[in-house]
This record gives C-alpha cells, sequence and structure tokens, in this order.
C-alpha cells in the first residue's frame, strides 16, 4: 500500500507538515496525525504541493518558486535552515486569486508491462 499524502498548510509566515492516515472523519476531527512546523518565513500569495515532496510558491508578484523538501518526513528544522534543497525561481506571471493542485495517493505503474 502507498503512504498516506501529505499536506503542507501554510500558517502565517509559517509553514507545517500534516500527514493524515486514511482515517479521517468528515469533520476533520480523526485522522490526522498532528503536524510539525518544517519552515518558517513563508510569505506567499499561494502555496501548493507539486507531490513527491515539491512545493511550489507563488510571490505577491507573481514569481513561481520551486522548493524540494528533500526529508519528506517532518524532521526539517522549524526555522527551514536545514531539510531543504533551496529554492528555483521558474516562472513569471503567475497572479492568479486561486491556484489548486491535486496529487495522487501512488503513481507506480500497475497492470502488464
Amino acid at each position: 500500500m502507498a503512504p498516506m499524502p501529505r499536506t503542507v498548510q501554510r500558517g502565517g509566515p509559517d509553514i507545517k507538515d500534516l500527514k493524515r492516515d486514511g482515517t479521517n472523519a468528515p469533520d476533520g476531527s480523526t485522522g490526522w496525525a498532528g503536524y510539525k512546523q518544517i519552515g518558517a518565513g513563508w510569505n506567499f500569495s499561494h502555496v501548493f504541493s507539486g507531490g513527491d515532496g515539491v512545493i511550489y510558491a507563488i510571490k505577491p508578484t507573481g514569481e513561481l518558486l520551486w522548493y524540494e523538501d528533500l526529508k519528506r518526513d517532518g524532521t526539517n528544522a522549524p526555522d527551514g535552515s536545514t531539510g531543504w534543497a533551496g529554492y528555483k525561481q521558474i516562472g513569471v506571471g503567475w497572479n492568479f486569486s486561486h491556484v489548486f493542485t491535486l496529487e495522487p495517493y501512488d503513481t507506480t505503474p500497475t497492470g502488464p508491462a
């Protein structure tokens, strides 16, 4: 069975790693393994997952940044000083009011080759 997806939540300028175990109640009262702060200073308009440890962030001025969480287990330093591959600017003009992404549970091919 593939590991359950992680959710990255921005709370003010801090970024938090949330893990779910697949037993989530509709009201969110169960199924979460808690969260750990894994970064600080994330003052972006939007932050969203690219899957497989990749996080995209959009600056208020429209620059799209790519980050990689190297540890992918919530053990990054709370101030973000360890566990990150740094960032790369990969786009401009990302001035949107809404941005969303869908991360699949498992991208492993199945069935006959």
